[in-house]
């Protein structure tokens, strides 16, 4: 998978947060059905195993890149890359699977935004 290859901007310590972030996200809604915490340290602290070496590299990527260090140049960290392979396969498996859904219909949509426009501005959008 790319997105955790070695030629990958992202298997870099700072991108593999950001693509961490998102996989955590993505569980969080998937275990939860809610909307997932901003704060990177809530999803942490409630999706990853206490004691776990990868909450442990994950723990010190965070207060490392919270201290200010750059995390652009660092180098793949195993534990993660392969957490983040299996976790985006198994998201990308997932998604596969579920029904087409229809997009919205633009055109009722923007009926109702010019109507909202009207009715609040009072003056007439063609």
């Amino acid at each position: 998978m790319l997105l955790c290859s070695q030629e990958s901007p992202t298997s870099t310590g700072g991108g593999s947060v950001q693509v961490l972030r998102s996989t955590l996200a993505c569980q969080w809604l998937e275990e939860r059905g809610s909307i997932p915490p901003v704060e990177f340290q809530q999803l942490t602290e409630a999706l990853l195993p206490d004691g776990s070496e990868l909450k442990h590299v994950v723990d010190e990527l965070l207060f490392r890149k919270r201290s200010g260090e750059e995390l652009d140049n660092e180098p793949p960290i195993p534990i993660l890359q392969d957490y983040l392979a299996e976790r985006l396969a198994y998201y990308t498996q997932l998604a596969s699977e579920l029904p087409a859904v229809a997009g919205p219909n633009s055109v009722q949509l923007d009926d109702w935004f010019l109507s909202a426009l009207r009715e609040s501005w009072s003056f007439s959008v063609n």
